[in-house]
């Protein structure tokens, strides 16, 4: 993931500004811990995958339809910034 974060940030507005949420993969604690510590991203928005997590299981990529309705079941905010990371085959990969 070493090359990943400078890539977005030279080529996407992905972390400005720093999203308002996550919908994210929940492959399991230590894809989320990956990906918070490589991308920089806060652990605590991976709060809403972790109970996805807990009651659902890995279930693969498709856990980011529990994910997202979670998310809008309290809307972030007045136009709210967020971004979608799934983790399973299907999923677009970068060099």
């Amino acid at each position: 993931m070493p090359g990943l974060k400078p890539w977005l940030q030279d080529e996407t507005p992905l972390f400005s500004p720093e999203p308002d949420f996550l919908v994210s993969h929940t492959g399991g604690p230590r894809i989320m811990y990956e990906v918070s510590k490589g991308l920089g991203i806060p652990p605590a928005r991976f709060e809403l995958s972790e109970k996805s997590l807990a009651r659902r299981g890995n279930t693969a990529g498709v856990v980011v339809f529990d994910v997202l309705e979670q998310t809008f079941t309290e809307p972030p905010g007045p136009a709210p910034w967020g971004w979608s990371s799934p983790s399973a085959p299907g999923s677009p990969r970068w060099p």
